[in-house]
């Protein structure tokens, strides 16, 4: 879910770019200038507002990783192509790999 307006202290403020994206943003050699924030991190009817999202908000993550996620990080940390590996993964294999991706997630 993304939020690109809300309503802070009777006005409408622009939250279509992430705080950390901005951050990550302004320490590049180059900063894209036009990658700009519409609120004010500071602004304590702000942070309320943003607590209370937080506090409100639950959510779970069932993250299933397919076959082809499997076999593609397989072949990374085989160091070969994804197209080099021919058929399914052994299933012990394909185990580990769908384990690892789901505590990478």
């Amino acid at each position: 879910m993304t939020v690109s307006h809300m309503f802070v202290n009777r006005r409408q403020v622009n939250c279509s770019v992430n705080y950390e994206v901005f951050e990550r943003n302004q320490k590049l050699e180059r900063p894209d200038e036009n990658l700009k924030i519409g609120y004010n991190t500071q602004d304590s009817g702000f942070k309320e507002l943003v607590k209370a999202i937080v506090l409100g908000t639950y959510t779970v993550f069932s993250y299933d990783p397919s076959d082809d996620d499997c076999k593609a990080l397989y072949a990374r940390m085989q160091k070969v192509p994804v197209t080099s590996i021919k058929g399914d993964l052994k299933p012990e294999i394909a185990k580990e790999m769908r384990a690892r991706l789901i505590a990478a997630e």
